[in-house]
């Protein structure tokens, strides 16, 4: 029996569910907080969750399978991401062009302000 100074924990710890803050911080989730650039369906470019460095990933599976985001490079800088962006045939549009090139030099800048 729990007393009224040791309340019983919040039902998503007892039973394994995530509360949305939970999955917005993982990085291999669809609905994570700090994507920068969807370049494409399959690939897109984050923050990590720590905020130092710019991950591109793909998605470990094509739709409609659910599949989850897996970093295949980690970059620092924009002159590095337009590398990896290059070499992977990233952008193919102007529109992600843009988006791209208003990107800040240092990719830990483009963190969002919580």
């Amino acid at each position: 029996m729990t007393s009224p100074c040791n309340p019983p924990p919040p039902h998503s710890q007892t039973m394994g569910v995530l509360h949305d803050e939970e999955v917005v911080r993982k990085e291999s989730s669809d609905n994570y907080s700090q994507v920068l650039v969807q370049f494409l369906a399959e690939w897109r470019l984050i923050v990590c969750k720590h905020g130092k460095q710019g991950i591109v990933q793909n998605r470990s599976t094509v739709r409609p399978n659910k599949g989850v985001w897996i970093g295949k490079k980690h970059v620092t800088t924009k002159s590095s991401l337009l590398v990896v962006c290059s070499a992977l045939g990233l952008i193919r549009d102007t529109a992600t062009a843009q988006k791209v090139l208003q990107l800040p030099e240092k990719l830990s800048e483009a963190v969002e302000n919580g």
